[in-house]
This record gives C-alpha cells, sequence and structure tokens, in this order.
C-alpha cells in the first residue's frame, strides 16, 4: 500500500540511527511522516512536536525544568487504525521496536515528552508488578 499523501506522523527521541533508519523505512512506503527530535526540542510539549500550533502560554515550557532524559521514546499520530496496526507489525518484524511508545491523544497532547516518558515509565513497572503477582498465584 503507497500512500500519495501524509497519512499520519510520529516523533522520536532517542532513537539510535540505524533504528531510526529502519523507521523511516517502514514509514514511507505507508505514507507516515517520522521525525527525530533533537534534544534541544525536548522542551516542547506533545502538540507542538506535531507542529500543532497553541494558544500562546500553553504547553509553555518551564525555566529551570529540565526536560532530557535518556530512554527512546516514540509518539504516534495516526488515526486509521489499520495503518497503526500495520506499522506496529512492520516495526515489529524488523526488530525496530522500541519500549515507550504512545499515541497522541487530547489529554497527553499538552504534556512535554518527559512527563509522558515518566507515565509510561510508572506503567511499565505497574505491568511487570502485576505479571509477577500473577505468575506467584499459579
Amino acid at each position: 500500500m503507497k500512500a500519495t499523501r501524509s497519512s499520519g506522523s510520529i516523533v522520536c527521541f532517542n532513537v539510535p540511527e540505524e533504528k531510526y533508519k529502519t523507521l523511516e523505512s517502514i514509514c514511507r512506503p505507508l505514507g507516515l511522516r517520522i521525525r527525530q527530535v533533537p534534544k534541544n526540542e525536548f522542551d516542547k510539549c506533545i502538540a507542538e512536536q506535531f507542529h500543532i500550533m497553541l494558544p500562546a502560554g500553553l504547553g509553555a515550557p518551564q525555566e529551570g525544568v529540565d526536560y532530557d532524559f535518556p530512554e527512546e521514546l516514540m509518539i504516534i499520530h495516526i488515526t486509521e487504525e489499520s495503518l497503526f496496526n500495520k506499522f506496529l507489525q512492520e516495526s515489529r518484524a524488523q526488530n525496530a521496536v522500541i519500549d515507550y511508545k504512545a499515541v497522541m491523544t487530547p489529554t497527553n497532547s499538552m504534556w512535554h515528552p518527559k512527563q509522558l516518558r515518566d507515565e509510561l515509565a510508572k506503567e511499565h513497572e505497574y505491568m511487570k508488578k502485576m505479571g509477577q503477582k500473577s505468575a506467584d498465584t499459579e
């Protein structure tokens, strides 16, 4: 399936070059735009990462806050479910998996990427604990 215009966008943070190139090769035939966010833009809220303009002051970075983080993070803005699933399937098949990934939502669009990463880390920890509890009861 070759799309003629963009069908969605993906932004990546801290993704190694080789893995990013693989993701690019997956996105291109699907008609998806992908962008590696430079460190000096980590302080922009998620909506701004997708070039969605916000009213003045909304999502603005706070002075004195460190927005950097070391983990790989991918934020996805794809509205078509079948395309979203195809992207994820291809990513897994080509071993271009990123542990911290999320879909942009109205709720998280005002967050900064580090805040989203922190929330995903909490979810990962919770799921890990639940998995251990499930294994302990078997």
